[in-house]
């Protein structure tokens, strides 16, 4: 490409992120749930709400000294009121009452066994606080009546309660041996919001308010759709779960089988997974006391099995993608080798050269575009009442543990987290499923088709309760987006995309919110974002420039040269098989057949005919010591020798003997030739032949099912150099009859072996021949190939196999 067209390749590319810059900075406050939390009380200032809370009702805060805060949010609040478009006045007043996003704190007493949770809105407002009890500890017995009063009573004390507007809806009670416990709810006598009704709740133990709480009262037919759709979406998991198996299988095998031909690299796959396992640890460091408060509660034991489980899902998670990795690099490097460039460079310690900050700067016009478009159509989309955006799990661990972080340190699990995903779309995605795709359908178009929309319908984070045809088509739009950047440039300015994509509405979220340290936790993240923006630019201008050498992996350079030997073994296999007779004689009288198989590219068996004359049919059959190449040599110098002395004036023997004399002065030490040479005159059915040292010619007639082994003496071509072969080389004679077949064949027939090392030998031969019924010598070639197959089934070949038919009509 020249330079002017590059320019304006790289200015199209930073204006698509500028431009999707604009989009999301425009349309995700709107879009984002998260992004309109409106959090102005940090962690902090929320432990030190609900700790006033209980120390205002007299609570001892002395032994409670174990201590957790998290971030919660209730995504049906959200959901309802975009399902009834509810306006914000409405919207407010039912927040006010029980906000849908809230701190968590937790006090426990371990030795008493007891725990307070309190619930602090994201204005500072508490609305839940409830008090775990021992069953042991003593209280007073009260009647409901006075329970009832208490309950009241310590509401009025708590908030405004205007009692004419509530109705009682549920009383219940329980005597302990210990103590009495009475439970009541009330909620406003009239729908607040689209059948939705305030609620509050109450419980009284002994003669104390143990716990209360304002909640939101919602239709029930809301409640059935709301819990239809996390049904389905579950779902949605359960199946994004099932093909994430399905791709572990068939990388399993796959590196099962490019393992064992050495064609991948275990060291890349290790490293790549160490990286993900890394993140993982980095992550869930980052949140534990986050997780620890999230499932608080849980018996000793239980928590034990939550973390093996935790840690197994770790392991095959990181297991699966070792594999995706390895088996996805093999087939990269069949299809697109020049995509893994920035990575080959990467695992070849090479941090600044040129293509890795062309990669981070393309990465980001990816990844920045894509949250453009993203959240442009789903600011669209949102306007449907069917559309519930929501606050993710990820999004509340990372809101708990922003916090933590320590400026002015970056917060840790939006990095950890957004690297994760973007490691695991990369691989699968684009790594492992569009090459295999592209080999399986053998169409980059129809493959990157079927690649765009599973990955957008299923892997793409929607941020909805639920799957949406909505969602879908937007998500497989963006994935194009990202196939054409694949395409386009390499997999790292991939992966940089993706991560840009999923990083920055995380830092988007803490900046969104007005307490002081979520939001300078999300300026110290984005002014990493920068850094590394800055690095990019810097390493594209001032980076080395690699040669392709220098970072080419050496696994990659071993499989070149096979590829090349195997090029060439394949060349020379076609020039072998091209000396073999390419059209078998039409000969009036006889009929022919013949096949050749070497058990590697190229071998040392041989055979071809002779027409010498209108009536006489010269024919040979060989068979040079040892296979490969050096056999194939040999087997075209014998070629050679045997079409020059071959004629009706020279006798076989005497042929045969011209021959070796030439191999033996040729040939290295210790290499020999088996080579049974003939001629056949038609007219006076006369079969004339010599055996050099090789295996029986077979002459079968069928008339009495008799079957004739002729082998006269003689010793292999090359084995001596003359006066001991011709002395022992004797030439035979035999008249043949109308239907008699000949069969000459090499060892590789007889000595075949199966899976249990028992040879194909001449007796199945025999019983073969006895057994067939043909008409021709083609059928009786077919017979005895598919017999031997049978015998060996899936063994490896033992030798080169050659076999001649002819018959005589």
């Amino acid at each position: 490409m020249k330079p002017i067209a590059r320019s304006v390749e790289n200015i199209l590319v930073a204006a698509a992120g500028v431009l999707g810059l604009v989009l999301f900075l425009v349309f995700f406050p709107r879009v984002q749930p998260s992004a309109q939390l409106g959090l102005t009380v940090s962690r902090d200032q929320a432990f030190e709400i609900a700790e006033a809370q209980l120390e205002a009702a007299g609570v001892d805060m002395t032994p409670y000294t174990e201590r957790s805060i998290r971030f919660s949010t209730e995504n049906r609040n959200d959901a309802f009121y975009r399902s009834i478009g509810a306006p914000a006045d409405a919207r407010a007043r039912l927040e006010a009452h029980a906000p849908g996003a809230f701190w968590v704190a937790r006090f426990a007493n371990p030795e008493a066994g007891d725990f307070y949770r309190v619930h602090v809105g994201p204005g500072g407002d508490v609305f839940y606080c409830t008090r775990q009890i021992p069953e042991r500890e003593s209280g007073a017995h009260l009647e409901q009546a006075e329970a009832r009063q208490i309950a009241r009573d310590a509401l009025d004390g708590r908030m405004a309660v205007d009692w004419s507007a509530y109705r009682e809806v549920d009383a219940q009670s329980m005597n302990m041996l210990a103590r009495s416990e009475h439970s009541f709810t009330w909620e406003t006598t009239e729908a607040v919001l689209g059948d939705a009704h305030l609620r509050l709740t109450a419980t009284v133990s002994g003669d104390a308010l143990a716990s209360w709480r304002r909640s939101i009262d919602f239709p029930a037919d809301f409640a059935s759709t709301y819990a239809s759709h996390q049904t389905t979406s579950r779902l949605a998991g359960i199946l994004t779960l099932i093909l994430s198996i399905a791709l572990w299988i068939v990388a399993l095998f796959i590196f099962a089988i490019r393992f064992k031909a050495s064609e991948v690299s275990v060291r890349n796959g290790l490293l790549v997974t160490a990286v993900l396992l890394t993140l993982f640890a980095v992550y869930f460091i980052d949140v534990f006391s986050v997780f620890e408060e999230t499932v608080e509660g849980l018996p000793g034991q239980s928590m034990t099995v939550l973390y093996i489980n935790l840690g197994l899902q770790v392991f095959f998670t990181c297991l699966g993608f070792f594999f995706i990795w390895i088996a996805g690099e093999s087939h990269m490097r069949d299809l697109w080798p020049a995509k893994l460039r920035t990575f080959d460079g990467l695992f070849a310690r090479y941090f600044t050269f040129t293509d890795i900050g062309r990669s981070i700067l393309r990465g980001y016009g990816l990844g920045l575009g894509q949250l453009g478009l993203w959240y442009a159509v789903l600011y669209g989309l949102t306007r449907l009442p069917a559309l519930w955006p929501t606050v993710s799990a990820t999004e509340r661990q990372i809101l708990s543990a922003a916090s933590l972080s320590l400026a002015p340190w970056p917060p840790l699990a939006p990095f950890a987290y957004a690297a994760i995903g973007a490691m695991l779309a990369t691989g699968y995605i684009f790594l492992f499923a569009m090459p295999l795709l592209t080999k399986l359908t053998r169409h980059y178009g129809l493959a990157a088709g079927i690649t765009a929309a599973v990955s957008g319908a299923l892997f793409f984070d929607l941020t909805v309760t639920h799957p949406h045809w909505g969602t879908a088509v937007a998500g497989i739009v963006v994935s194009s987006l990202a196939l054409g950047f694949f395409f386009k440039y390499d997999l790292f300015a991939v992966w940089v995309g993706i991560f840009i994509s999923q990083i920055v509405p995380y830092l988007a979220m803490l900046v969104a919110q007005p307490a002081g340290p979520l939001l300078s936790s999300g300026i110290s993240g984005i002014s990493v974002l920068v850094l590394a923006l800055v690095f990019g630019l810097w390493v594209r201008l001032n980076g080395r420039t690699l040669r392709a050498d220098q970072i080419e992996p050496v696994y990659v350079r071993h499989i070149s040269e096979r590829q090349r030997l195997k090029l060439e073994l394949d060349i020379a296999r076609k020039a072998q098989l091209q000396m073999l007779p390419q059209k078998l004689p039409q000969i009036s009288g006889l009929d022919i057949a013949a096949f050749s198989e070497p058990a590697r590219q190229v071998g040392g068996d041989y055979f071809d005919f002779f027409e010498l004359g209108p009536d006489h049919l010269g024919f040979a059959v060989g068979d040079v010591s040892g296979k490969g190449m050096p056999a194939a040599l040999y087997m075209t110098m014998l070629k050679g020798s045997l079409q020059s002395q071959a004629n009706l004036e020279t006798p076989p023997a005497a042929t045969l003997s011209r021959i070796n004399r030439t191999f033996y002065k040729s040939a290295e030490a210790n290499t020999f030739v088996t080579l049974t040479y003939g001629v056949i005159s038609i007219r006076e059915s006369l079969l004339t032949f010599a055996r050099a040292g090789h295996n029986p010619m077979i002459v079968y007639r069928p008339a009495g099912q008799i079957v004739f082994y002729l082998q006269p003496p003689g010793i292999g071509i090359g084995l001596e150099q003359g006066e001991v072969f011709d002395r022992v080389l004797k030439e035979e004679r035999f008249t043949l009859q109308a239907g008699d077949t000949l069969i000459l064949y090499t060892d590789g027939l007889t000595d075949g072996r199966n899976s249990r090392e028992e040879l194909f030998g001449n007796d199945r031969l025999t019983s073969l021949l006895k057994a067939t019924r043909y008409t021709s010598a083609e059928e009786l070639l077919d017979a005895i190939r598919a017999g031997y197959n049978a015998f060996v089934g899936r063994a490896e070949p033992y030798d080169d196999l050659t076999c001649m038919v002819i018959k005589v009509n």
